[in-house]
């Protein structure tokens, strides 16, 4: 199993390639929450911050879309977030035997 850590544009290229893949899309709870996260970590600049936060609401849409990711997971507290994709991957593909 391959697993890739992509934005939109990678997923849509990802797409064009008719590979046989599934999507997964995390999302933070809303923009907002988006903001406190990429402001408190002070990673990036202010320049940085505000264009990913431009580029956030479009692909929120497009990960919001139907037909665009076969599972949506709210990344609202991480260890849950952790669980519910641990517990996706483990229903896709239950031959494998993930470590938790």
């Amino acid at each position: 199993m391959c697993i890739l850590d992509i934005d939109i544009q990678g997923v849509q290229n990802v797409k064009k390639a008719n590979l046989e893949c599934k999507y997964l899309f995390i999302e933070p709870p809303s923009l907002e929450d988006l903001e406190k996260r990429l402001r408190g970590r002070n990673t990036e600049t202010e320049d940085k911050i505000k264009i990913r936060l431009q580029n956030a609401a479009g692909e929120l849409e497009y990960g919001k879309a139907e037909g665009n990711f076969d599972a949506v997971i709210t990344n609202v507290n991480v260890d849950q977030s952790v669980d519910e994709v641990l517990a996706t991957l483990k229903a896709w593909y239950p031959i494998l035997n993930l470590v938790e």
